[in-house]
């Protein structure tokens, strides 16, 4: 649980990294507005959903499926 947490922290880490980042680009107009367009577009149609989809790699777990199993039959009850 530890783990996960650890994780999960590093990852917003990261994306407050890259956000300042971003901001310091556009402070000092690194990047112009086609630029930023064209970079906003790649990262929300090509990075994003290869993000999630590596999100989804894991080792084949049982437990794991049957909380699947679980969350469905609630979702669809609900």
């Amino acid at each position: 649980m530890l783990n996960n947490v650890m994780t999960v922290g590093a990852q917003v880490l990261i994306l407050f990294i890259l956000i300042a980042v971003g901001i310091v680009c556009n402070k000092v107009n690194m990047l112009g507005k086609k630029t930023l367009k064209e970079l906003t577009n790649f990262v929300l149609y090509i990075v994003s959903p290869c993000v999630i989809i590596n999100s989804y790699y894991r080792e084949f777990d049982l437990k794991m499926l049957k909380g699947l199993i679980v969350t469905l039959i609630v979702a669809f009850l609900s």
